[in-house]
C-alpha cells in the first residue's frame, strides 16, 4: 500500500485540497499545544474525511488529555470517548488496512474502552491487537488490567451471592453476572488464554451455580477451549480430559469436544477410552470421516486389525479422496502380511498426493 493512499485514501480530492490537508496535518504534528493540534488535525479531516492518520492523531491526543489532565473524571470520560470514536473511525476507513495502523487503532480502542469501563469492547480490541502482534506489550498490560477487574467481580459475586457488581475504578459501572460470564468465555478463545485458564474455569464453575445461563453452547465451548489450553500450557491431560467431559456434559451433542477428548486419550495411550469418545462422534454424526479415521488408528494401536480395517474403509466410503485413510489401511494390511492389498491401498494414497506414501513407494521402486 503506497504512502499516498495511507495518508489520504480519497483520490477525488483536488490538488489544492490535498496540499491544504497535508499542511494542516503537518502543523498538527509539530504543534506542542495539544488542543491546537487537535484543531489542526480536525481541519485536515474536514477537508478529507478519509484521512486515516489524522484520525489516529486525534485519538492519541484525546487519550493523552484523558490520562494526564488533572480534571474531573466526567471530563476525562469525554476525552476517552472522543479518542475511542476517532480510533474506530480510523479502522472504518478502507485505506487504513496495514498492520501498523490497525494495531495502533486497536490499542487505542482497548485502552479507552478500559477507562470507560467497557471491558467487553476492551477485550475484543485486545483480541484484534494480539492477532496482529502476539507480543504487544501494551495490549498485554491492558489485558491484565481488565482481567484483574473481571476476576475481582466474579469472586465478589460468588462470595456475596449477587448477580451485579459495582466497580468505581477506572469508571463507575455495574457489571451483571451475564456480562462477566460472557467475558470469561471470550477470554478462553484468545491466543494466550492458557495463562489464566485455571482461574477462568474456577470462576465459571462458581458463577454458573448462581444463574441459569441460557446459552449452554457458549459455556460448553469455553470448557472445550480450557481443555485445549491446559494441554498447550502444561500438558495436563488429566485436567484437560475433565474440561472436555464438562463440555459434553453441558452439550451432549458437542462433536468437537468429544473429538478433543478422544485425541487427549490417544495422547496418553488410553485407546479404549479414545474409541468410546470417537464412537460418540459417529453416533452424533455418522458421516464424520475423521472420526472413523481416528477410530481406525485407535483399533490399530490395540492390534485389533479387523476393526481398524472396517473403520478405515468406512472413512473412505464417506470421503473417497481420503489419502491418509488409504495409507493407514495399507499399513494394517501390511501388518497382516497381506502385501498385495497393502500395496494397492498405498498406490491409491500416493495418487491422491500423500507424500509419505509416495516416498515409501519410491524407496521400494514401486510405481503408482
Amino acid at each position: 500500500m503506497n504512502l499516498f493512499k495511507k495518508m489520504f485514501g480519497d483520490k477525488s480530492l483536488t490538488l489544492a485540497e490535498k496540499e491544504k490537508a497535508i499542511k494542516y496535518y503537518e502543523q498538527g504534528v509539530n504543534e506542542k499545544n495539544i488542543d491546537l493540534a487537535i484543531n489542526l488535525f480536525q481541519k485536515a479531516i474536514d477537508l478529507n474525511p478519509k484521512y486515516a492518520v489524522a484520525y489516529l492523531k486525534i485519538a492519541k491526543a484525546y487519550y493523552t488529555k484523558g490520562n494526564f489532565e488533572k480534571v474531573e473524571f466526567e471530563v476525562k470520560r469525554k476525552y476517552f470517548t472522543k479518542s475511542l470514536e476517532a480510533a474506530q473511525d480510523a479502522l472504518n476507513i478502507e485505506c487504513c488496512q496495514d498492520d501498523d495502523y490497525q494495531l495502533t487503532a486497536h490499542l487505542l480502542i482497548q485502552a479507552n474502552a478500559f477507562f470507560l469501563g467497557d471491558f467487553e469492547t476492551s477485550l475484543k480490541a485486545y483480541g484484534n491487537a494480539i492477532n496482529i502482534d502476539r507480543n504487544s506489550r501494551d495490549a498485554i498490560l491492558m489485558f491484565v488490567n481488565v482481567w484483574t477487574r473481571i476476576e475481582a467481580a466474579a469472586n465478589d459475586m460468588f462470595e456475596k451471592r449477587v448477580k451485579e457488581y459495582y466497580i468505581s475504578f477506572p469508571s463507575e459501572v455495574i457489571l451483571t453476572i451475564q456480562q462477566v460470564i460472557n467475558m470469561l468465555i471470550k477470554i478462553t478463545d484468545m491466543y494466550d488464554a492458557y495463562s489464566v485458564s485455571s482461574k477462568i474455569e474456577d470462576l465459571l464453575n462458581k458463577l454458573i451455580t448462581l444463574v441459569d445461563y441460557t446459552n449452554k453452547l457458549d459455556i460448553a465451548r469455553a470448557y472445550n477451549n480450557l481443555g485445549i489450553n491446559k494441554i498447550l500450557q502444561t500438558k495436563d491431560y488429566e485436567q484437560a480430559i475433565t474440561s472436555f467431559k464438562k463440555a459434553v456434559s453441558i452439550m451432549p451433542d458437542f462433536v468437537v469436544a468429544y473429538f478433543n477428548l478422544g485425541n487427549a486419550y490417544i495422547d496418553i495411550k488410553d485407546y479404549k477410552q479414545a474409541i468410546a469418545s470417537y464412537k460418540n462422534v459417529t453416533n452424533i454424526d455418522p458421516e464424520d470421516a475423521g472420526a472413523y479415521y481416528n477410530l481406525g488408528n485407535a483399533y490399530d494401536d490395540l492390534n485389533d486389525f479387523e476393526q481398524a480395517i472396517a473403520s478405515f474403509q468406512k472413512a473412505i466410503s464417506i470421503k473417497s479422496d481420503y489419502a491418509k485413510a488409504y495409507h493407514n489401511l495399507g499399513r494394517v494390511y501390511h501388518k497382516q502380511k497381506k502385501i498385495e492389498q497393502a500395496i494397492e491401498n498405498y498406490k491409491i494414497a500416493a495418487r491422491l498426493g500423500d507424500e509419505n506414501t509416495q516416498n515409501y513407494l519410491k524407496s521400494n521402486d514401486i510405481i503408482w
